[in-house]
């Protein structure tokens, strides 16, 4: 009888690595849409080591660093130049509901590293082969998140009228 799991650990490792690399990269779109100061960027660098370091171990710390940047979100209502300037102040719910999926992403995000890290190191991979591939997989996708979004090769503000 086949283990039927949300996320089957036996799929090939490259499965796990676009999954990460196409999230981090959809992440790094997202924080250069919204702005984000250098403190932001290296403080996600580091929760991005410390999961590749510590796989589900980490969520604990890497959670507490969603829900401050989220907090901070709410509180300053940051919101991306490129989509309507209305929505904070005169669409509370929309703007609500489009934070929440934001939260949401981020979770998936950390999660899909802390399992990409279990996965491979149940396949052998060294701590260091482990941790070296994923920041350097992430870091790559949230550069590239960052240069799309630089050439305004993809803009999501078609999406939000």
């Amino acid at each position: 009888m086949r283990n039927k799991t949300l996320l089957n650990i036996n799929s090939p490792i490259f499965v796990y690595w676009l999954i990460l690399t196409t999230g981090y990269s959809l992440a790094g779109w997202l924080l250069a849409a919204f702005n984000t100061p250098l403190w932001v960027w290296l403080g996600t660098f580091l929760i991005i080591v410390y999961l590749a370091k510590s796989g589900t171990e980490g969520l604990l710390i890497a959670n507490i660093w969603v829900v401050f940047i989220m907090f901070l979100v709410t509180i300053f209502k940051r919101w991306p130049q490129i989509w309507p300037s209305h929505i904070p102040e005169k669409d509370i719910t929309l703007w609500s509901a489009i934070i929440m999926l934001l939260w949401s992403l981020a979770i998936l995000l950390m999660m899909g590293l802390a399992l990409t890290h279990q996965a491979m190191k149940l396949r052998g991979f060294t701590s260091i082969l482990r941790l070296s591939i994923l920041v350097s997989l992430t870091s790559f996708a949230l550069g590239v998140g960052w240069l799309i979004f630089q050439a305004k090769l993809i803009s999501l503000s078609p999406l939000v009228s």
